[in-house]
């Protein structure tokens, strides 16, 4: 398990380094808006297999995606024009959204509002499965020391760490489920109900 600081003189350095583990099929730990997460490749299954492992986590319960564009977020859902529409108030930003998947199914997709995860999939260019990094359970992690010491003596381990310091204690994300007429609060976090449902509102 490799652990490297992240600072503003470095960030291309540890941008690369997080872009080789997750090119071979690793998994990342970086911070977030929220809180420190997991982030693996979404389409190559042994790398987010490895997430479940760890995180010691149901496979029957998807993880959220990571994406930097509505039209990253098209290659894996299906968006309306109203979707669309509300997508661009609340991305980036602490709102995931459940939407048609494009094969089957539905999925949760985000649009962080962090500079360095966007730089992150803008330079990997696909959607990054995420979650947060800790065991199923268990309190997510916005101290890095917590976060370090939870894994250290784990016998299957994250590949690297990006140390960005404690980040603070901020809500998680609000989750809506758009896939009915009118949206569906599934969890909320960050931003209240209320809003989500006068945005909505709004697009009519």
């Amino acid at each position: 398990m490799k652990i490297i600081s992240l600072d503003k003189k470095n960030r291309e350095e540890v941008l690369k380094e997080v872009l080789k583990v997750l090119k071979t099929g690793g998994i990342a730990v970086i911070p977030t808006d929220t809180v420190y997460g997991f982030v693996a490749d979404a389409a190559n299954s042994e790398g987010v297999e490895k997430i479940y492992k760890i995180k010691k986590r149901p496979p029957e319960k998807l993880f959220p995606i990571f994406v930097d564009s509505i039209p990253m977020a098209k290659t894996l859902v299906s968006i309306s024009d109203r979707q669309g529409a509300f997508l661009l108030e609340v991305w980036p930003g602490k709102v995931t959204c459940v939407l048609e998947s494009v094969i089957s199914g539905t999925l949760g997709l985000r649009m962080p509002d962090d500079d360095f995860i966007l730089e992150l999939l803008q330079k990997f260019g696909h959607p990054l499965s995420q979650t947060s990094a800790n065991i199923s359970g268990r309190m997510p992690h916005a101290k890095i020391s917590e976060l370090i010491q939870e894994f250290e003596n784990f016998e299957l381990r994250p590949d690297l760490i990006v140390d960005g310091g404690d980040i603070g204690d901020h809500p998680p994300s609000t989750v809506v489920d758009l896939t009915k007429e009118d949206p569906i609060i599934l969890r909320e976090g960050a931003v209240s109900g209320s809003i989500i449902k006068k945005l909505w509102e709004e697009l009519q």
